[in-house]
């Protein structure tokens, strides 16, 4: 079963991630041809093909276009928008943050958090993955250095459109915590989603599906646990720019057991970010985890408050 679900969430990832291996050109005759858009001058498409090598195309012989990076656009006799840019079809962005904390003296404690958040967005499709990773040692009475906090956690979600809000997904996620002593947590789901505001100021989205949820412990005395369980799966997704600087950000994933819904696992974040300069930005992020029936020597609630300073790509 563990090998079953290692494989499904490895699938999960290939699926999700759909990474464009170059620009693709539809013509109307069905044919498609794969290089590189160079420029579109007057009507006239330059294209480098892998095989054709650089062709001229009649934009009205064109079904569509999809390209990862800006086109040069030329139009005659239209001054200001000469020279103007044709967004690609197919947009990448992301961000890094890390936080760092480091104390010496009386008592000693190092902690520090990374994580990666990447996104690929079309017009029928969106992929996002992200990654984070934190850890804590501190001192004990006695001098000796021990680790209070470390885990790592691993996430991703593919949405597909069949209408302009609404969506069908597919996600994945990954979770080890030593101090918690969580081997490894596997969430594979589905289902349908909706967005139901998106401005450019808002966005609250809804998820609905089936998750299949795997759990395993492990810890001192030769302690082991297994535990798999069909869940629902619930969640939600706001954000809100208060002003071209300052952006809040909140996601909640619930997922009950279908055996018996006092059997759940809630996971929860709010981030407030505020833009720095250019690509610079800093985060106060809180994380909330619930687990209803979590490791003999753990706790069912893990609450962490995180200081970042992040940059977007």
């Amino acid at each position: 079963m563990t090998k079953y679900l290692f494989n499904c969430i490895c699938l999960t990832v290939v699926l999700t991630a759909a990474i464009a291996q170059g620009d693709v050109l539809v013509l109307n005759n069905g044919e498609k041809l794969i290089g590189k858009v160079i420029t579109l001058i007057d009507g006239k498409l330059i294209f480098q093909s892998e095989f054709a090598g650089k062709v001229n195309i009649d934009i009205k012989n064109i079904k569509s276009i999809e390209t990862d990076e800006p086109v040069d656009l030329h139009i005659a006799d239209v001054p200001v928008k000469k020279n103007s840019v044709i967004e690609p079809l197919v947009k990448w962005s992301g961000n890094l943050k890390v936080g760092l904390s480091s104390v010496h003296g009386n008592t000693y404690k190092g902690a520090g958090n990374v994580s990666v958040s990447v996104k690929r967005k079309t017009k029928k499709s969106n992929w996002t993955s992200n990654m984070r990773f934190l850890l804590s040692r501190g001192e004990t009475t006695d001098g000796e250095q021990w680790t209070n906090e470390e885990n790592i956690t691993f996430a991703s979600k593919y949405d597909r459109y069949y209408k302009k809000k609404d969506y069908v997904f597919l996600n994945g996620s990954y979770k080890k915590d030593h101090i918690a002593d969580l081997d490894r947590r596997v969430i594979i789901g589905f289902g349908v989603g909706r967005k139901w505001i998106d401005t450019t100021q808002k966005l609250f989205s809804t998820d609905f599906g089936l998750a299949l949820r795997h759990e395993m412990f492990k810890g001192a005395n030769d302690y082991r646990e297994s535990e798999e369980a069909l869940s629902a799966q619930l969640s939600y997704k706001v954000t809100h720019k208060f002003s071209k600087t300052i952006e809040l950000l909140h996601k909640t994933f619930y997922f009950p057991s279908y055996e018996q819904f006092s059997d759940y696992y809630l996971t929860s974040s709010l981030e407030l970010k505020n833009k720095f300069t250019g690509n610079l930005f800093g985060s106060f992020i809180v994380l909330l985890d619930y687990d209803a029936t979590p490791a003999e020597t753990a706790g069912t609630t893990d609450t962490k408050y995180l200081f970042n300073l992040g940059y977007t790509f």
